[in-house]
C-alpha cells in the first residue's frame, strides 16, 4: 500500500495539477519593504515544506520509513551544511552553505537522517552512509570559514596553527608523540588578530 502511495505522490502534487501556483510566493518566502512585497534574494533554496517532501521521499526510499517525522528548519547563522539534534529530534540545514552548494540539500538531509540512528561519525555511520551513497563530509568554501583570531607556532619546528579560540595547553602535533600533551612542544602565541 505504501508503494502505491509513493508512486502516486507526484500526481497529487499541486505543482503538477496547477502549475500557475508556482508564481504565487509562500508567506515565509516574502518580506515587506515599505509596503511592497519582495521575494527574498535566496528564494532558490527549497522551502521548509519542500524539505519535508524530500525527507518523506528519502525516509521511504533509503530508511524504509523507520525515522519518525523530525522537525526540519533552516539556520541563517550556521556555516556548516547541517546538524541533527537528537534531544529535540531536529534537523537544521545551513542556509549559507546551501546558497553556495544548492544541489547538496538532499545529500545533507540524508546525512542528517543517518544521525538519527548513529549520533557520531563512527564506523557504523560511515558504513551506512557508504551503503546509501551519502556524503560523509561537507564541501569546503572560503566564504564558510570564520577568520582566525589567534596564530600559534611550535617553538621546535615552527609549524603554525591558526585558531578561532585561545589555546591553554596544546602542543605541536608534528613534534608530540602519542597525541598527548608535551610541555617541550607547547604552542606559543605568535599573533593576536
Amino acid at each position: 500500500m505504501q508503494l502505491i502511495k509513493e508512486s502516486n505522490y507526484d500526481l497529487f502534487d499541486p505543482v503538477n495539477i496547477f502549475p500557475e501556483l508556482l508564481s504565487v510566493p509562500d508567506v515565509e518566502e516574502t518580506k515587506e519593504i515599505e509596503g511592497k512585497i519582495e521575494k527574498e534574494p535566496d528564494r532558490e533554496l527549497s522551502s521548509v515544506s519542500e524539505l519535508y517532501k524530500i525527507f518523506d521521499r528519502l525516509n521511504l526510499r533509503l530508511f524504509n520509513n523507520q525515522i519518525p517525522r523530525l522537525t526540519i528548519k533552516y539556520s541563517k547563522r550556521m556555516l556548516i551544511a547541517g546538524s541533527f539534534n537528537p534531544v529535540k529530534n531536529e534537523i537544521t540545514i545551513g542556509r549559507k552553505y546551501h546558497l553556495i552548494f544548492r544541489d547538496d540539500i538532499e545529500d545533507t538531509l540524508a546525512h542528517e537522517m543517518i544521525h538519527y540512528f548513529y549520533p557520531n561519525h563512527g564506523r557504523q555511520f560511515k558504513d551506512m552512509a557508504n551503503r546509501l551513497g551519502v556524503s560523509l563530509k561537507a564541501k569546503e568554501h572560503p566564504n564558510l570559514r570564520l577568520a582566525c583570531r589567534y596564530l600559534y607556532y611550535c617553538p621546535s619546528c615552527g609549524r603554525e596553527y591558526p585558531r578561532r579560540k585561545r589555546l591553554r595547553m596544546a602542543s605541536c602535533g608534528n613534534c608530540t608523540t602519542g597525541r598527548k600533551y608535551d610541555d617541550r612542544f607547547k604552542l606559543k602565541l605568535k599573533k593576536n588578530k
